[in-house]
């Protein structure tokens, strides 16, 4: 017979985080969302201010053609 280990308490659980409370889940929700925002004003940037390499422009072209039927 082997030793069997102790429960685990509601705290000990916590500290582990493999119990998350409502506040902790509306943490990480908000925090995703704040991500998520940063990605695209960083992704808008990007295509306002990057620089075509050469021949981009035409590929550029050719796809708002396509897009624009």
């Amino acid at each position: 017979m082997g030793i069997k280990k102790p429960k685990l308490t509601l705290e000990s659980l916590l500290k582990e985080s493999q119990v998350i409370t409502g506040k902790d889940l509306i943490k990480k929700k908000e925090d995703k969302i704040k991500e998520l925002v940063l990605f695209k004003e960083a992704q808008e940037f990007e295509q306002r201010y990057r620089r075509p390499r050469a021949g981009e422009e035409k590929i550029e072209i050719v796809r708002l053609q396509l897009v624009d039927g």
